[in-house]
């Protein structure tokens, strides 16, 4: 997170790791497509919600309109965190995994 944002957008995160639950559990539906609804603003659609591509903070990290590809890159080195193919997916998994798999630990304070 120094040198760039980590590329992990809460609701298309979320929509990833969700569709990857499902595609585990043998949904043959893209994790990538559950994430792109998240992350495209359908501009076909009158009055529809705006993507988290339409964040002023996303536009200005990536650009107007930016494509779902821009958080889908190869991951580094040092983000091998499971077995998803790319960036997202790699911390997606990792943030949401646990809470959408019953794996997180939850103990006294």
């Amino acid at each position: 997170g120094l040198c760039e944002p980590i590329p992990l957008p809460l609701r298309t995160g979320l929509a990833y790791a969700e569709g990857s639950v499902q595609a585990r559990m043998g949904d043959p539906k893209s994790p990538d497509s559950s994430a792109a609804r998240e992350w495209r603003t359908d501009r076909d659609r009158v009055g529809a919600v705006p993507g988290e591509q339409d964040d002023l903070a996303h536009v200005r990290m990536y650009g107007d309109d930016a494509p779902l590809s821009v958080l889908t890159t190869p991951p580094g080195a040092d983000e091998q965190f499971n077995d998803e193919p790319h960036r997202l997916g790699q911390y997606a998994w990792a943030v949401w995994g646990p809470l959408l798999t019953g794996a997180e630990k939850v103990g006294p304070l």
